[in-house]
């Protein structure tokens, strides 16, 4: 639920319960509940915002161990969790690309969630977040349910853009971000970290993260996504993407993003996570209702392809049916 009152007092509430089971008795099964409820303020000018929000988090589970003998089969944590987002907006006149109006935002985003031992929980679903500018305006360090992460951190942003002032369309927008951790992160999926994991979770600052999309012309934008580690002096995350839409509804995408990960212990053995592909995909009209679409996703750290479909589509205002070969 998500309810927003005249006062600009904003409260959700998310409700999840899951069921693991699996075939194989060595494997840890069970059920899985989590709270996730809200309550902030979120009161927006036309020269700025400010969003203060507490939130409880809740996690339990009532768990059958199967051959191996568990610590605790209903282990449970609660997490109060406080943040405050805020910005505000500047604006100039330039005529550096002439005729256009450039904004100035700095954004601070606040963080504070207690550290509760979650040591006894088990991994059904959870990853890490890959890194990335957004990721650094989350309340969570996890994808998935099974852990509630520990924070105290600011993250400092800066973001300018260029609206064109006759027709009021963004023509190039360009944000920075790096946050500032203020304790010693403890919370992991495993309970016996690597020695790499522990000292990035006990780095003081997180990776600078940008962001820039634009419009080269009225049919062709762009877009980049920039994560770079300044600990270690190297590219984190880079991606760059090409999307063309001209008046004839014609599409076509490319993308090339790569990701530098840890490679990750499976079975005794070190599995590389370094990613490395190229998404191209595209959307044709034909004659009358038909449309040509394909799209190939190439994936060059094990020289595979993912996703390959090339085929035809009809549609029409009431229905739409399609005929592809994919691989």
């Amino acid at each position: 639920g998500y309810y927003r009152f005249d006062n600009s007092l904003v409260v959700d509430l998310n409700n999840q319960a899951a069921l693991f089971d699996h075939d194989n008795p060595d494997f840890v099964t069970g059920n899985r509940n989590r709270l996730d409820y809200g309550i902030g303020w979120a009161k927006r000018w036309t020269w700025g915002y400010l969003r203060p929000q507490l939130r409880g988090k809740h996690l339990a589970y009532n768990l059958d161990s199967g051959t191996a003998p568990l610590v605790n089969e209903n282990p449970s944590v609660t997490v109060p969790v406080a943040s405050l987002d805020s910005s505000i907006f500047f604006e100039r006149e330039t005529n550096f690309f002439g005729g256009y109006t450039q904004t100035f935002e700095p954004r601070l985003y606040y963080l504070k969630a207690e550290f509760k031992d979650q040591s006894d929980f088990p991994d059904f679903d959870t990853r890490e977040f890959t890194p990335s500018y957004d990721r650094l305006f989350r309340d969570e360090r996890f994808n998935g349910g099974d852990r509630i992460s520990d924070e105290e951190r600011l993250t400092i942003a800066l973001t300018t853009r260029y609206i064109d002032k006759a027709s009021g369309q963004e023509r190039f927008t360009a944000s920075i971000a790096q946050s500032i951790n203020y304790i010693d992160r403890r919370v992991t999926l495993s309970a016996t970290p690597a020695e790499s994991e522990l000292a990035e979770l006990s780095r003081r600052q997180s990776p600078l993260a940008l962001k820039m999309s634009g419009l080269i012309n009225e049919s062709w934008r762009f877009t980049s996504d920039i994560v770079y580690d300044t600990h270690d002096d190297q590219m984190e995350k880079s991606s760059i993407s090409l999307r063309y839409n001209d008046r004839q509804d014609r599409l076509f995408n490319a993308t090339y993003r790569s990701t530098r990960r840890d490679p990750r212990s499976f079975d005794g053995e070190l599995l590389e996570q370094n990613i490395r592909q190229a998404d191209l995909s595209a959307f044709v009209p034909l004659a009358g209702n038909f449309n040509l679409v394909a799209r190939w996703n190439q994936d060059f750290t094990n020289n595979r392809a993912l996703d390959i479909f090339a085929g035809f589509e009809y549609n029409s205002c009431c229905w739409r049916t399609s005929l592809v070969a994919r691989r």
